[in-house]
């Protein structure tokens, strides 16, 4: 197993709708409502040179984009659990690889069904703790410039304090897709004291999550950003995949910084599902 550590008539601009979640999630689902929702995208931060993240996944369902991934391996993508919530069981999935702009058909582009969902089997919608799951693509990616593997965090990786960069397509604030294509901010790592304060989340953060972003706000990933990659640098100077971008108050909120899965704590879990898988 090579695996990467250390409708016809209808396009995804015509029927991707921001949605919603209970506990202000960033997928892009449009069964429940969001509260206090004020952006709706990428907050701050600029479009990626194309192809730039060649392994950023965009997910579909129905034709419908709603959440990010991470190739890890040519056959298996990593995203959160709360993306695999409240899904029809024989909806067609499907993940996008090499893709910069998901509205337009790119030749880079791989569409490859999703023949598998792993989530997490402590997942808990109230907490929102162990947010990660994994998708099984249905026949290997092909490797090339456009889409590559992003290496996982390892346990001895340390980010408090770097700047890390998140990167999704989103919404843009009328709740369509943003034409330009994906797009990226940088943010600093911060601790789980820190995002645990009494101004900020007040106990909420668990030692499997990971926080970034600013006090003042202004950046941060939103709603369908969940799912998508929050990438750091390790001790070698190499990108890894430190987080899995999952929940936040509002998005890009003077002192509610962006919440992640932490992924250097899933290391065993993703090792062991694929496997079994």
């Amino acid at each position: 197993m090579a695996f990467c550590m250390a409708a016809p008539n209808r396009n995804l601009r015509d029927t991707v709708k921001l949605g919603a979640s209970l506990f202000r999630d960033r997928a892009v689902n449009d069964d429940r409502f969001i509260d206090d929702l004020e952006e709706d995208r990428i907050i701050g931060g600029i479009e990626s040179i194309p192809h730039s993240r060649p392994y950023q996944v965009a997910l579909v369902r129905s034709g419908e984009f709603f959440c990010g991934g991470s190739l890890i391996s040519k056959q298996y993508v990593i995203t959160a659990a709360h993306c695999v919530v409240d899904r029809i069981p024989n909806e067609k999935f499907e993940a996008i690889l090499g893709a910069h702009n998901i509205l337009k058909e790119e030749e880079s582009q791989q569409k490859i069904e999703i023949e598998k969902r792993i989530k997490h089997e402590k997942y808990s919608r109230k907490t929102k703790e162990n947010d990660i799951a994994i998708f099984k693509l249905a026949h290997p990616a092909e490797l090339n410039d456009k889409v590559k593997l992003i290496q996982l965090a390892a346990q001895n990786d340390h980010f408090l304090g770097k700047m890390c960069s998140v990167s999704g397509w989103g919404t843009s604030d009328d709740g369509m897709l943003a034409e330009e294509g994906l797009r990226e901010t940088d943010v600093p790592v911060i601790s789980n004291e820190k995002c645990n304060a009494l101004i900020s989340y007040g106990g909420e953060i668990a030692s499997k999550m990971m926080c970034a972003g600013y006090a003042k706000g202004g950046k941060d990933g939103c709603q369908g950003d969940s799912g998508g990659p929050l990438v750091c640098k390790n001790h070698q100077g190499d990108e890894v995949l430190g987080g899995v971008v999952s929940w936040g108050r509002g998005c890009a909120k003077p002192n509610y910084y962006g919440v992640y899965t932490r992924v250097d704590e899933y290391l065993e879990w993703i090792h062991s599902k694929i496997s079994k898988s």
